[in-house]
């Protein structure tokens, strides 16, 4: 028997050794020093980072002490079904044999874990019902299901009946059972009308038909609150209370969001009042100037017209009069008009750009 195990690992040792003569110096080095890496990340506690390290040394050469260390970083990180995978693959291989009860109290220990627990779920009384599991669909009841250790909120419901929400925590190894008992709902009836086709209705928060109803609606009796919802319509909220065996009437008008009148134009910027007082103050004193030129421009017309020849004596001094007068009556009017423009013009601007918001 000795002799058969001796040639067994000796054929063993001689295949690895000829897989590992067909790789490159290079790719030697790759792989001695990726696996002294993630060894170091792994005594270290990087155990994802050892992970990685050991599966691209791997890729290299399947070395079965390297495919140990990369189980004991997976067990590390809570992967037991990988990490199982791996000692199971290298349990008995000649090159572990060190680790050989290391492996087998791993492999015991990852097999507790992993082991499925029958979980039974019945109801009372004994109708159908859904059995939703961490979240899942799992069937109807009865309802038998294998799961792993751990704690799991467990939901049954059936129509006609108040759901149950349950928390089961399995620890094996013996099977558990679960008995729900279901508490029939009192129901009455809802009837909803309302304007517009295509809305959603929900009660209590539950989505519960569209409209138009077809038939009232089947809801447990007391205070409910009534929302009914559509795109571009203000959300609707009503809270009825429903009695049994009754039927509870609902109306709803919804209108659509009417369209928001354009703004008028205002300011955009805000100021200071400080800032603004001082564009007022250069706006009047812009038009006033401009409005005292506009006078003298009146004046001069009207001495012109009226009192140059008796002011001044004869027909050369009259003449000289017109001259000056006509001379400086188109500037003073072009000073005045341009003064009075952008005096009115600094004041709009203060008020639209410098006067602070309200």
């Amino acid at each position: 028997m000795r002799g058969w195990l001796a040639v067994a690992s000796g054929t063993v040792l001689v295949c690895w050794a000829a897989s590992a003569l067909a790789l490159t110096d290079e790719e030697v080095a790759k792989f001695q020093a990726l696996v002294a890496d993630a060894r170091r990340a792994q005594e270290a506690g990087r155990h994802e980072q050892a992970v990685t390290l050991f599966e691209e040394a791997l890729r290299i050469q399947p070395d079965p002490r390297v495919r140990y260390f990369h189980a004991v970083s997976l067990q590390a990180l809570n992967r037991p079904e990988d990490a199982l995978e791996e000692f199971r693959a290298v349990r008995g291989d000649v090159l572990v044999a060190k680790y050989v009860a290391d492996i087998a109290a791993r492999i015991e220990e990852l097999e507790r874990l992993t082991a499925k627990i029958p979980l039974t779920i019945r109801t009372s009384p004994p109708i159908p019902a859904n059995v939703l599991i961490g979240g899942r669909p799992r069937g109807t009841t009865p309802l038998t299901i294998p799961l792993r250790r751990g704690e799991y909120t467990v939901v049954v419901s059936a129509r006609g009946y108040r759901a149950v929400s349950d928390t089961v925590v399995l620890t094996g190894p013996d099977p558990v059972t679960r008995e729900v008992a279901l508490v029939r709902i009192v129901a009455g009836s809802l009837a909803l009308d309302c304007n517009e086709s295509g809305a959603d209705v929900f009660v209590d928060g539950v989505w519960q038909a569209t409209t138009p109803l077809r038939a009232p609606l089947q809801v447990e009796v007391g205070h409910r609150v009534v929302r009914v919802e559509k795109l571009g319509f203000p959300t609707q909220t009503i809270e009825v209370e429903v009695a049994e065996n009754q039927t509870t009437s609902v109306g709803v008008h919804l209108e659509a969001v009417k369209a928001r009148a354009p703004e008028e134009p205002r300011r955009t910027v805000g100021g200071s009042r400080a800032l603004a007082y001082g564009g007022f103050a250069t706006a009047g004193a812009l038009a006033a100037t401009g409005i005292g030129f506009l006078i003298k421009v009146g004046l001069d017309a009207k001495n012109v017209s009226g009192g140059g020849n008796r002011a001044l004596g004869g027909e050369f001094a009259a003449s000289t009069v017109r001259t000056g007068a006509e001379t400086m009556k188109p500037t003073n009017a072009i000073v005045g008009g341009t003064c009075l423009g952008v005096g009115v013009a600094v004041g709009v601007v203060t008020w639209l750009w410098l006067w602070p918001e309200e």
